[in-house]
């Protein structure tokens, strides 16, 4: 195996073991609540909602020919996922759905910060080698990193903001 693959591979590795250590800590009394479960479902009905409208515009966009001469769609699909994905974890986290009863978010703030570092290294590396396009069009391989990473970037940014003001809520 060569470098990038090793690196790749203890990454996935790291993540599936911090998964599992995360799934394993919990137990049938940290389940959602009625009204967690009432908002994770407006969550995903708004997370569906922006998956349709980002596929749509996906459709328009590749109806335009200088869009299909720059970018690869399977970057464009994957970017719908992660608005879809994006839409439905900032809702959640801001209306305290995301993590189930007595859970502690510190866990996911980890493991969104390690995919984090893993995507937004593998970019860099690209970046280094000179390019960021792929026989001039955006392709996933270094650029769907960076929209990866910046995801977890913002999900990381909106954890820590609820943390902190949660915090702030039980000082007072």
């Amino acid at each position: 195996m060569n470098t990038p693959t090793n690196f790749i591979v203890i990454a996935a590795l790291l993540v599936l073991i911090i998964a599992v250590f995360v799934l394993s800590r919990r137990t049938q009394e940290e389940q959602f609540d009625e009204r967690q479960l009432r908002v994770r479902a407006d969550a995903f009905r708004i997370g569906f909602f922006s998956m349709l409208g980002a596929v749509l515009a996906m459709m328009v966009l590749f109806s335009w020919k200088p869009w299909v001469d720059m970018v690869d769609p399977l970057f464009t699909l994957i970017a719908a996922v992660m608005i879809s994905f994006l839409v439905f974890a900032i809702y959640c986290i801001t209306h305290d759905a995301f993590f189930r009863r007595k859970e502690k978010p510190a866990s996911y703030l980890l493991i969104c910060i390690g995919v984090m570092l893993v995507n937004l290294g593998a970019a860099l590396k690209n970046i280094k080698n000179g390019t960021l396009l792929v026989d001039g069009k955006v392709t996933l391989t270094p650029c769907g990193n960076i929209m990866m990473g910046g995801t977890f970037l913002i999900v990381a940014i909106v954890l820590t903001v609820k943390m902190l003001a949660d915090r702030r809520e039980e000082e007072e």
